[in-house]
C-alpha cells in the first residue's frame, strides 16, 4: 500500500510540473466557462419569434394557440414572410415560424404538412426555437392523429373529434405541468454558468486524463517500470499507484472547477452528496480511460493525437458541448452510448432540478459500469505493457 501511494505521489508531481499542461488544468476551463456563460446570460427568459399563419384553418389556428402558450417564445404575429426574413437577418428575431396555406386540408386528407422555420442556422437561439417548435408540433400531431383515426372509424365528424382530442390533450398536459412545478425545480434559479461549469468539468477532466496518459508511455519507453519492478515493489503496487494517480488528478481538477465556479461564477452545485458521487464516478471513468490509452499508445505523441480528438468527439456526442435536447431524438439515443451523456444527465438533474442522489441513481449506476469496464481493461493492458 505504501509503495502504491509513493508511486502515485511521484506521478502526480511529474504531471503538475508540466507548465503547459497546467494551462489546460487551471486556466483554459475557466476561460471557456467565462466566455460561454457571458454569451448566454441567465436573465434571458424568452426569445423573440415571428409567427405567420397563412393557413387560416382549424389546424393552423390550434397550432398558433399552442405556439403562443410556449413560455420560451415571445411571439409576434406577422403578415408577410419577407418581413420575417428581413428581421431574422437583422438579428431582431431569433427565428420566424410560418404555417403554410393548405395545412388544414393536407392534415384532413391524412397527408404530411410542413411547418417552415426561418432562422440563421449558425444561431444557438434558433436551435432552442427549433427544439421548442418540434415539441409543440409533436403534441399537436398526436391530437390530430387521434381525431383523424376517430373520423375514419365513423365516430363523428373531423372537427368535433379534433375538439374532443384537443380537450383531452389539454387536460393531460395541464396535469403534467402542475406536477413539475410542484417539485423543487421551480425553486432552482441557476446562474448563466450553471450548464457551462459542469459541462467543462466533464470535458476537461476526461480530456486531461487522456492527455497525461503520455507519462505512462514514457515510463514504459525509458524502462522505469522494469527498474521499479526489479526492486521490492510488486507489480500490483505499481499498477495501483499509476492508476490511483490518475484518479487523484481527476478529483483535484474537479474540485478546483467546482470551487472556482462556486466562488467566482456563483454556480450553485446542489446536493453535496450527489455532487461528490458524480465527481468520484467521473474521476474513475476518466482515470480508467487515461490508463487505457497510456497502456496501448506506442509514443507520447500518440496519446495526444488520439486522446484529445476522441475526448472532444465523445463530449460533443454526449452533450458536454451543447444540451442534448437540441439534437434529434435518435442522436440523443446514440449520445448515451458514451459516459459523458450520463454524467451530463446527472449534473442537469442536480443543478437544474434540485435533485438528490436518489434522483440520479440510474445515471450513477451506468457511470459505475463504465468505470468498472474501463479500469478492469486498462489495468489488464497496463500489466502486459509494463512487462514488455
Amino acid at each position: 500500500m505504501r509503495s502504491a501511494l509513493s508511486i502515485s505521489r511521484t506521478e502526480l508531481t511529474r504531471v503538475f510540473r508540466d507548465r503547459v499542461g497546467l494551462f489546460f488544468v487551471f486556466v483554459l476551463p475557466f476561460v471557456i466557462i467565462f466566455l460561454v456563460g457571458t454569451a448566454f446570460p441567465a436573465d434571458v427568459t424568452s426569445l423573440p419569434v415571428a409567427l405567420l399563419d397563412e393557413d387560416g384553418g382549424s389546424v393552423g389556428t390550434d397550432l398558433t394557440e399552442a405556439i403562443e402558450e410556449d413560455q420560451v417564445l415571445e411571439i409576434s404575429e406577422y403578415s408577410d414572410e419577407s418581413d420575417i426574413a428581413r428581421d431574422v437577418q437583422l438579428g431582431d428575431l431569433a427565428a420566424g415560424i410560418v404555417i403554410p396555406s393548405g395545412t388544414t386540408s393536407r392534415v384532413q386528407r391524412g397527408e404530411t404538412a410542413t411547418i417552415e422555420l426561418l432562422a440563421d442556422p449558425a444561431s444557438s437561439a434558433a436551435s432552442v426555437v427549433r427544439a421548442s417548435l418540434e415539441a409543440t408540433v409533436q403534441q399537436q400531431s398526436e391530437v390530430l392523429s387521434a381525431a383523424l383515426f376517430a373520423t375514419e372509424q365513423g365516430v363523428g365528424d373531423y372537427e368535433r373529434n379534433m375538439l374532443t382530442a384537443f380537450d383531452v390533450s389539454t387536460t393531460i398536459t395541464h396535469t403534467k405541468v402542475a406536477t413539475t412545478k410542484a417539485g423543487e425545480a421551480s425553486e432552482t434559479n441557476p446562474s448563466s454558468f450553471a450548464f457551462v461549469a459542469p459541462a467543462q468539468l466533464t470535458l476537461f477532466v476526461f480530456i486531461n486524463s487522456l492527455a497525461i496518459g503520455a507519462t505512462l508511455v514514457e515510463i514504459r519507453k525509458l524502462g522505469l517500470a522494469r527498474r521499479i519492478y526489479a526492486g521490492p515493489t510488486r507489480m500490483t503496487s505499481m499498477v495501483e499507484g499509476l492508476t490511483s494517480s490518475r484518479l487523484f488528478f481527476a478529483l483535484i481538477q474537479s474540485a478546483i472547477i467546482i470551487v472556482v465556479s462556486l466562488v467566482v461564477f456563483d454556480v450553485s452545485w446542489g446536493d453535496p452528496l450527489a455532487v461528490a458521487a458524480i465527481v468520484l464516478l467521473w474521476g474513475l471513468v476518466s482515470a480508467g480511460a487515461g490508463v487505457l490509452i497510456g497502456a496501448v499508445a506506442s509514443t507520447p505523441e500518440q496519446t495526444q493525437a488520439i486522446g484529445i480528438p476522441l475526448a472532444i468527439g465523445m463530449s460533443m456526442l454526449g452533450g458536454a458541448m451543447w444540451p442534448l435536447f437540441l439534437v434529434p431524438p435518435v442522436m440523443r439515443v446514440i449520445g448515451h452510448l458514451v459516459p459523458q451523456a450520463w454524467a451530463m444527465d446527472a449534473w442537469t438533474t442536480v443543478l437544474f432540478d434540485g435533485g438528490s442522489i436518489s434522483d440520479i441513481w440510474i445515471d450513477l449506476a451506468v457511470l459505475a459500469g463504465f468505470a468498472a469496464v474501463l479500469i478492469a481493461l486498462s489495468v489488464w493492458l497496463l500489466r502486459r505493457a509494463l512487462l514488455r
